[in-house]
C-alpha cells in the first residue's frame, strides 16, 4: 500500500477543482506499486481493465497474481 503521508502532501497542494487530477495521480501511484510488486506492467493493468471491464472478466492467472500480492500484504 502507498503511505498516507504522500497522499496528504499531494492533496494539500491541490485545490478542490483539481480533485480529479489528484485522484488520477494517486491511482497512477497505486498502479505503479502494483506493477513493481507483481511484474505486471501498468499498460497491461489498464488493458485488462478496459478490455475485460474489471476484475470479473480478467484472465484467472492475472487475478491470482493480484490475489497473491494482496495475501502477502495482509500477513
Amino acid at each position: 500500500m502507498i503511505d498516507a503521508a504522500p497522499k496528504m502532501i499531494l492533496l494539500r497542494g491541490l485545490q478542490m477543482d483539481n480533485y480529479d487530477k489528484a485522484r488520477k495521480v494517486l491511482q497512477s501511484m497505486a498502479l505503479s506499486k502494483i506493477a513493481q510488486e507483481t511484474g505486471i506492467s501498468i499498460g497491461q493493468i489498464w488493458h485488462y481493465r478496459d478490455r475485460y471491464e474489471g476484475i470479473q472478466k480478467a484472465p484467472p492467472a492475472y487475478v491470482e497474481r493480484i490475489a497473491s500480492l494482496y495475501r502477502k500484504k495482509r500477513v
